[in-house]
């Protein structure tokens, strides 16, 4: 297995090569491609602009879609809708001057968000939820991989981590012009076994300025006493 290491940025301008990535289905395997495993040349987006920024981005997809699975109803079958990962993202700069890749390592990008009008204007960053880490030990990089929450701004740059470690984003939303809710999970330590369930779910605020993470104490304390209601 690869050891995991903090996730670097390439600052450097857009000259690379689009890789192959080796891999059945959406696993990303960390360590090589195992032989007969056939390569997939990544997919990419059409420019997408975002509002309030002189770049757009360009999101980077892993071979061909799949289709999601959907819930299975009687004797019926929903296929659900067609799914494809992004592992990667480019900004480019408007006169076809030089870009830049978001990322310089494996990933798993489970959703990018950016805004795009005025009606996104409390949001003035991207935020991603991407899985480095292989959480389940199973060789590569799949949707059953924790994935934790990470910011940049609206150009690619200053991208960091959101949440400290041991956390699993769930769900966030801009709160005003620098500031945004996360609510998380607490990670399971390696060899503890616990149900997703069982996972302490915490909130924190989060200032994109300051890059500073407190957590939301008020809401946990609430939260907390609902839970005592419930008998937890």
């Amino acid at each position: 297995m690869c050891r995991s290491r903090s996730p670097r940025v390439n600052r450097g301008t857009l000259n690379v090569a689009i890789p192959l990535i080796y891999s059945p289905f959406v696993t990303l395997v960390l360590c090589g491609a195992p032989a007969g495993r056939t390569s997939r040349a990544v997919r990419y987006d059409p420019p997408q602009s975002i509002w309030k920024s002189t770049a757009s981005i360009v999101l980077i997809r892993y071979g061909e879609a799949f289709e999601r699975p959907g819930a299975e109803f009687a004797s019926s079958k929903s296929y659900g809708e067609r799914y494809t990962p992004y592992v990667n993202a480019i900004f480019l700069e408007p006169g076809g001057g030089p870009g830049r890749l978001l990322l310089d390592r494996p990933a798993l990008i489970r959703s990018v968000s950016f805004p795009r009008s005025k009606d996104d204007s409390l949001q003035a960053w991207i935020t991603y939820e991407i899985a480095f880490e292989d959480t389940d030990g199973d060789g590569g990089l799949d949707e059953d991989d924790a994935a934790s929450l990470y910011v940049s701004d609206l150009h690619g740059g200053s991208f960091r981590r959101v949440l400290p470690e041991g956390w699993s984003v769930l769900t966030h939303e801009p709160l005003d012009g620098r500031r945004m809710v996360i609510l998380a999970l607490r990670s399971a330590k390696p060899g503890e076994r616990r149900s997703l369930d069982e996972a302490p779910e915490r909130a924190f605020f989060y200032d994109v300025q300051t890059a500073r993470a407190e957590p939301y104490a008020a809401l946990d304390s609430l939260a907390a006493r609902a839970a005592r209601i419930v008998g937890h």
